[in-house]
């Protein structure tokens, strides 16, 4: 049987596959404008509270910026586990973001090989356990990655994972492209804790970006040190030191002061007494008066202590933790700080008298409102229950000086000092690091604030908000309580009821419509 058809249908019939043609084609062009407009221009939404997969101005300021080639070579073997897949994929779209903010930002994967190459650069060979064919494996292989800029290069030597990179890479792209090496010195004379022995974990981290040297008071402070920091000082400095410890804070360099108001005594009772180090009258003359209370605090860390032959971890008010909230939200130093533990801290006040009136004062650090000072001589053994006792409010715990700051031996001041004073010097020990990460964030944060650049803190601080829940009421609790028992089981009667009212009304609607 044949088909005629006529000449109007054969029309249609072609206009309609032109038609088709022309969608087919115009679906293909949009889709390679789309593809050219995204190879120059993304765009991306990071939906996560503190913004912890967009990419920090400082990052994409520092890019830009690079007066010369930087060259980053990623040592990845080829035969590691399968999550390390995941890790190659992030590292590729993260540098690859970064090569379109900088374009002398350059990146490549290169397969180590026999690993002769990576293990003269000083990239270690790591061992990893990986499953094939059902049968567990040792697996041997490298995640190193080797930076170079002109005539320098740093190394990072494990890269498994994203998280830190942006920090670790934009501080050693600082470092590389600084005329010379940030160098943080620390008191080595009349200081208590020592960078070889009490903060290790600290001056490990802080040798991956400066150099550290330990500075003795009786002379001057070197020229090359820009940031001073001085910790644990509890006895009198001599009249000297004091006066070079004045020039250098003239000479518009920072200086970072960890001093306790009160030295706790654990042995063989348990008690505080007064710090009266002249130190602390030194910073008195500068405007920032160290107290000589502990605070105590509701907020506060978990303590240990031994009864017999049992330890027993109790909740211990002299450790005030300090949340999101405790910290200046316009210092970006501590902006993004959580879960801080000051242990023995004591309050700190401003005196208003000694400040230079263009200086900049700021509270970086605050307990809650819900804190209370302890008297010298009290018991402080964790085991002792403590009750708020005096006035209940809120008190400094850090505070810092910027701009103009009056000299405390003459009527000069300084153009532009940083001063910053921390009520404690406990926090940055190695034993307390360990429990308390927040804290060595807080201490690198305020010296890089002050050496380097403060928005390095933002990138630093982006994993380490801790979600703790809000303190409420006796009230709150037992309502939240009670919708937990009642309230879920009534709320599903209702809805079913409410299900059942709606089928129930529609039956009869179909009912009258059908007759």
């Amino acid at each position: 049987m044949a088909v005629i058809l006529n000449p109007m249908q054969l029309t249609t019939k072609f206009k309609n596959n032109q038609s088709l043609l022309l969608s087919v084609l115009l679906v293909f062009g949009i889709i390679a404008f789309l593809n050219f407009f995204s190879d120059r221009f993304f765009w991306r939404a990071d939906l996560t509270a503190d913004k912890l997969y967009s990419t920090s101005d400082i990052t994409k300021e520092t890019l830009a910026n690079l007066p010369d080639p930087v060259n980053v070579r990623i040592y990845f073997s080829k035969d590691l586990p399968n999550q390390f897949g995941l890790v190659r994929r992030q590292l590729d779209d993260l540098f690859s973001d970064y090569s379109v903010y900088g374009s002398n930002f350059h990146y490549q994967f290169i397969d180590p090989g026999d690993g002769a190459e990576a293990d003269k650069l000083g990239i270690p060979k790591l061992q990893f356990n990986d499953i094939k064919h059902d049968k567990l494996q040792v697996v041997t292989g490298y995640l190193g990655m080797l930076i170079t800029y002109r005539d320098k290069q740093e190394i990072i030597p494990v890269v498994d994972n994203t998280q830190a990179l942006e920090y670790q890479l934009i501080s050693l792209l600082k470092k590389l492209t600084a005329d010379t090496q940030p160098t943080v010195g620390f008191l080595k004379n009349y200081s208590t804790v020592t960078l070889n022995k009490d903060l290790t974990i600290l001056s490990k981290e802080l040798r991956k970006i400066y150099q550290l040297e330990e500075i003795d008071l009786a002379k001057e402070v070197p020229a090359n040190i820009h940031t001073l920091v001085i910790a644990a000082v509890k006895s009198d400095l001599k009249e000297e030191e004091l006066k070079n410890l004045d020039r250098f804070l003239m000479s518009g360099r920072s200086l970072i002061v960890l001093q306790d108001g009160v030295n706790t005594v654990t042995t063989p009772v348990n008690f505080n007494l007064e710090n009266k180090s002249n130190l602390n009258a030194l910073l008195a003359k500068y405007g920032i008066v160290v107290g000589n209370q502990l605070v105590a605090d509701i907020y506060n860390g978990t303590a240990s202590f031994n009864q017999g032959l049992l330890t027993f971890n109790v909740n211990y008010p002299l450790w005030p933790k300090l949340l999101k909230a405790n910290f200046s939200q316009t210092n970006p130093s501590v902006s993004q700080l959580d879960g801080v533990i000051l242990p023995w801290a004591t309050a700190l006040s401003f005196d208003q008298t000694k400040l230079s009136p263009d200086a900049l004062t700021t509270k970086l650090a605050q307990s809650s409102a819900s804190a209370w000072a302890l008297p010298g001589n009290t018991n402080v053994n964790p085991a002792e229950i403590l009750r708020p006792t005096g006035e209940i409010k809120q008190f400094t715990l850090a505070a810092s000086i910027s701009g103009p700051i009056k000299s405390a031996y003459s009527n000069t001041k300084s153009q532009h000092s940083d001063l910053i004073v921390v009520a404690d010097s406990d926090f940055i020990k190695d034993d307390f690091v360990k429990g308390a990460y927040g804290n060595l964030i807080f201490m690198q944060n305020l010296i890089d604030g002050v050496t380097l650049d403060s928005r390095l803190a933002s990138i630093r601080s982006k994993d380490i908000t801790t979600r703790s829940i809000k303190d409420q009421s006796d009230q709150q609790k037992q309502f939240i309580t009670m919708f937990n028992i009642f309230g879920v089981t009534l709320l599903v009667a209702v809805l079913g009821a409410l299900r059942y009212y709606w089928r129930k009304k529609s039956k009869t609607l179909e009912i009258k419509a059908y007759e």
